[in-house]
């Protein structure tokens, strides 16, 4: 599959053509939750995560149906924590993808009870699912708790309300990976599970995840240290007191790091078998994640 900007505005449009569907199905219950949830979707946003699962699903010769269904699940899942992220007992942000957030588009009581109906239908989502097999489900809703629980986002979380100006490195990088990475980890061990890959090639997945969530978090940082409103479409500069590795060790060192991870990801591609006209268009999405402006 070729890698370009068009090709990832491509299948943003047709992913949110097919989720806006898919959300229909829960038109008939509460209206206020599902004018939320319908609220959140329309909002935007990279779907960097399911275009990952579509993109190497692809070079794994996975169908199209399931990677939807993936792609769905983590998308749910990543807009469930964003709301939540946004509330006032968390980061307490106003504006996200540059529209007011949930709780201020609505209320804190419908912003919390949006990010809990989108957990749950995240988990729905792949039990009702008529493409992917009952033994696959298992171990993909296994993956899910994983990463979206306390081996995942949840602990991230807790970790990044304790961090101050001055936590470590170390303990940031703890954080981190289980924030942002642990959702990325979903994104391509998910596709090994599908492909009944082997333990030592799922394994090679997990430090693709790892390589991936590194350089879009150092890359995220950078943004908050020089990017611009209007592209980002969210508050800046708020982390200069808090733990954002870019104020920390400046633009240069942020930089050595993402190329250093670019060629660990680069390595561990080439180990999963990948031939030479895919190394090099993952390169031009790695570029394309590591360069962006939003």
């Amino acid at each position: 599959m070729i890698f370009s900007d068009k090709n990832l505005s491509d299948f943003k449009k047709l992913f949110e053509l097919k989720s806006s569907k898919e959300l229909l199905k829960i038109k008939n219950h509460e209206k206020n939750i599902y004018q939320s949830i319908q609220y959140s979707f329309s909002t935007g946003g990279k779907r960097l995560r399911p275009f990952l699962i579509f993109y190497f699903g692809s070079l794994f010769n996975i169908n199209k149906k399931s990677l939807f269904v993936l792609g769905m699940t983590v998308e749910l899942t990543h807009t469930y924590s964003l709301i939540h992220d946004d509330l006032p007992a968390m980061d307490n942000d106003d504006i996200r993808r540059g529209k007011p957030t949930i709780h201020k588009k609505f209320d804190e009581a419908t912003a919390i009870l949006c990010g809990d109906a989108l957990q749950v239908i995240a988990f729905s989502n792949i039990v009702k699912s008529k493409n992917i097999s009952d033994n696959h489900k298992i171990k993909i809703i296994d993956l899910l708790c994983e990463c979206s629980g306390l081996d995942g986002l949840i602990s991230g979380q807790s970790l990044d309300l304790k961090m101050i100006k001055s936590s470590n490195i170390l303990n940031i990088n703890k954080m981190q990976d289980l924030k942002t990475g642990a959702l990325f980890k979903f994104c391509f061990v998910s596709l090994g599970i599908l492909k009944n890959l082997t333990t030592k090639e799922i394994k090679l997945l997990e430090k693709l995840s790892f390589e991936f969530g590194k350089i879009f978090q150092i890359t995220d940082d950078l943004l908050d240290f020089n990017g611009f409103f209007k592209k980002v479409g969210k508050k800046l500069r708020k982390d200069i007191n808090k733990p954002n590795i870019a104020y920390k060790i400046g633009l240069d060192e942020c930089l050595k790091k993402i190329s250093s991870h670019k060629n660990n990801f680069m390595k561990y591609c080439k180990k999963l078998g990948f031939n030479d006209k895919d190394i090099l268009n993952i390169d031009l999405l790695l570029n394309y994640v590591s360069r962006r402006d939003f």
